[in-house]
């Protein structure tokens, strides 16, 4: 940057550092005829305990993160450098990013983007998806918020048991809560 006839060099060490290696090079023969250095101020910052560089000493001021850290877009749309990543997110382990899980419900997606294993509440998991309510032959257990296999009787139902039916399929008949054949 040049401004008012100085150049303005700002360094950001890591892990508080006590010595760095300047060089100030000039960018172009011309230049060393026509300006010298007569002052230098050199002012050093260091960058978060979580930040490999970075553009500010604060914790969303991160450019790259540090070794087992993954960067992670705050609301401001600043790099913060975390380990593990929030819930909602996953370790992108080609871009060392936190990326955002597919389905909004979604709460872990470890394996991937789009393969949820955790759904938040009111939710469930179903084929990597979280739905809010199961499809048919399916019931929501609120224990574990997943869609679990209803009695092979059942079309719908309440539970995994036969007497837990609440619609059966148009060959048989609901009879307290049970599908009947004639």
């Amino acid at each position: 940057i040049y401004k008012d006839s100085s150049q303005v060099l700002q360094f950001f060490l890591k892990d508080s550092s006590a010595a760095a290696d300047i060089r100030i090079e000039q960018p172009s023969p011309d230049m060393s005829r026509s300006f010298g250095i007569r002052d230098v101020t050199i002012e050093t910052k260091n960058c978060y305990s979580t930040c490999l560089d970075c553009s500010s000493d604060v914790s969303n001021g991160c450019i790259n993160c540090d070794t087992g850290y993954y960067k992670w877009l705050d609301a401001s749309s600043k790099i913060q450098c975390v380990n593990p990543c929030q819930q909602k997110y996953r370790i992108n382990s080609a871009t060392l990013s936190c990326e955002a899980c597919t389905n909004t419900d979604c709460l872990i997606c470890d394996a991937g983007a789009n393969i949820c294993t955790k759904c938040s509440v009111g939710t469930f998991l179903y084929q990597n998806n979280c739905v809010a309510q199961c499809p048919q032959k399916y019931w929501g257990d609120t224990t574990d918020q997943t869609c679990k296999s209803c009695h092979s009787t059942c079309l719908e139902c309440t539970g995994p048991n036969s007497n837990q039916c609440t619609k059966c399929s148009p060959d048989t008949w609901l009879y307290q809560d049970q599908c009947l054949t004639s």
